[in-house]
């Protein structure tokens, strides 16, 4: 969508561009056998997600004089927070990263479990469990596809979602560097156990079979306006990777940065993390999803770069490289220069 963006505005595109084959759906391309052990086990898995009960919401909640405006799914909104990581703290923090044997993305991910664990915790620090959404690209999941993208080079979403569970200690909001380290590699080993038991493809497949044997949609409905205010995870992290725009260079446009993100003021999770890197500028375009009321920009924000700061990587522009913020139903924008 953005390359046909740039093309029109720089004048390169022509109609052919535009016509592509259809693609399969995600379900025809991930997952098209039968469902079968794995599927089972994965279903399992889930059911000892819900067993471990998360927190997934601030459990002040319980006790406000507006709880049951904050069950009207309509009470709820989505409150965006952009910052950017500039290219040379990004190269430090995956320095870091590197000599640990972990990601980014499983930084991010224990930065966010640290963020989160001092909201739903009241400011009452305890231990207790959060549930990790950690999103998935589902292209290199297709099967017997003529394409080697299954999407076939079109805008299609091609993303899932598996979690896990995060025992996360008392002293999370605070924790030491070695603390915060731990935690993620504890993500990492999470995400891994899933990748290993090869449980994206048989997460696609469950969610296939609820929509077509469960009335799934009609339950998350229901959901939104439950005791539970909507929330089926604590967290979560989406990072989409580099992403090279090397097209635009035939005109006069660069692009710098682009952020998106999802609305989650119905149903899904409580503070989301979107993020990418766009090869032109180096830097990591980040872009925060928190429902409000049931907690604020502030706060979050606050925490997350405090978590993020204690880490002995120093990213001090952060806190003043904000972009924007405000409330959405979904977002997603593009920071244009001209050269």
């Amino acid at each position: 969508m953005v390359q046909d963006m740039l093309k029109a505005c720089t004048g390169t595109g022509t109609d052919a561009d535009t016509v592509l084959p259809f693609p399969p759906s995600i379900e025809q391309a991930c997952a098209p056998e039968m469902p079968g052990l794995a599927m089972i086990q994965w279903a399992l898995f889930q059911l000892g997600n819900l067993l471990a009960r998360p927190v997934q919401f601030p459990q002040s909640a319980n006790k406000r004089v507006r709880y049951t405006t904050l069950r009207d799914p309509d009470a709820r909104s989505t409150v965006l927070d952009t910052f950017t990581l500039p290219a040379a703290q990004l190269g430090a923090l995956r320095d870091a990263c590197r000599t640990r044997g972990l990601t980014v993305t499983q930084v991010l991910d224990a930065a966010m479990l640290c963020a989160t664990a001092g909201i739903v915790s009241d400011e009452q620090r305890r231990a207790m469990n959060l549930r990790c959404l950690l999103s998935v690209g589902l292209r290199p999941f297709g099967k017997d596809c003529p394409w080697k993208d299954f999407t076939g080079g079109t805008v299609a979403c091609a993303g899932g979602a598996v979690d896990f569970i995060v025992p996360v200690p008392a002293s999370a909001p605070e924790a030491t560097a070695d603390a915060f380290w731990a935690l993620a590699a504890t993500c990492r080993d999470r995400a891994k156990q899933l990748m290993d038991c090869n449980f994206v493809p048989e997460s696609v497949r469950l969610f296939d079979l609820g929509i077509q044997y469960a009335e799934v949609l009609r339950i998350v409905d229901k959901d939104a306006e439950s005791g539970t205010l909507g929330r089926g995870f604590s967290c979560g992290v989406s990072n989409v990777g580099m992403c090279d725009f090397d097209f635009a260079h035939q005109g006069e446009l660069q692009v710098d940065g682009v952020f998106y993100g999802t609305s989650h003021a119905r149903n899904g999770v409580l503070c989301q993390l979107s993020v990418e890197t766009v090869k032109a500028s180096g830097s990591l375009c980040d872009c925060l999803q928190m429902t409000d009321p049931l907690t604020t920009r502030d706060v979050h924000s606050r925490r997350l770069f405090s978590a993020f700061l204690r880490r002995g990587v120093r990213i001090d522009s952060v806190c003043g490289a904000r972009n924007s913020c405000g409330r959405r139903k979904g977002l997603m924008y593009v920071k244009l220069r001209t050269s």
